[in-house]
């Protein structure tokens, strides 16, 4: 009885010694693109001290308006698209082997999520699109339809499905005559199939 209890003492161990090893992966991962967040804010908090003092001298306008925006707007990128930077960073940051193949795929994901809930939204809230409804509902143009903000939770949710699929697939071989559409290849268009479905509740939601 004391031997079995010791086996099932050392699984525990086991199993929980991988899920710390797991959960200091994800956070390595995601701290990639988070930390890119603070310098372009710092970047653009000139931008905005910038257009202060110059609206105060009453010079904000002609080529120290552009050079403060410019300065805005550069600091603003990574913010207004946190998304995607946490979707392709944690991806990226997670796959083992082939990475480029992964951020990849996690694009793709996420571009099938937008284009899912895009049909539900035409489907079943169509009311939704009509007038001020985008804008009350929270909507936008991205990807080139109209979809949900999803934001940092959305980009979570695409880098999971693209670097979960992706690592179960990006090894897989096709027989001889598709075996161009094999291995890294073929994991956007799984993620992509995968995202797809997994979108359709979220556009319903």
């Amino acid at each position: 009885m004391k031997e079995i209890d010791n086996v099932h003492w050392l699984r525990f161990k086991k199993g929980l010694s991988k899920n710390r090893s797991g959960m200091e992966s994800f956070g390595r991962a995601i701290l990639v693109p988070v930390t890119v967040i603070p310098l372009l804010a710092l970047i653009g908090s000139l931008g905005y001290a910038m257009q202060v003092i110059a609206t105060q001298a009453g010079t904000y306008e002609g080529t120290v308006k552009i050079i403060a925006d410019a300065i805005k707007n550069i600091g603003m990128i990574a913010i207004t698209n946190i998304d995607f930077l946490v979707a392709i960073g944690l991806a990226a940051g997670l796959a083992k082997s082939e990475k480029i193949a992964a951020a990849l795929s996690v694009l793709m994901a996420y571009a099938a999520m937008h284009f899912s809930a895009n049909l539900m939204i035409n489907s079943i809230y169509p009311e939704m699109l009509v007038g001020d409804g985008p804008k009350i509902n929270g909507l936008a143009i991205i990807f080139g339809v109209m979809s949900f903000q999803y934001n940092a939770f959305g980009g979570m949710i695409a880098g999971l499905i693209g670097f979960i699929v992706h690592k179960y697939t990006y090894k897989l071989k096709f027989p001889k005559y598709l075996a161009f559409f094999g291995g890294p290849i073929f994991s956007p268009v799984a993620s992509t199939l995968v995202a797809w479905f997994i979108g359709m509740p979220l556009g319903i939601c």
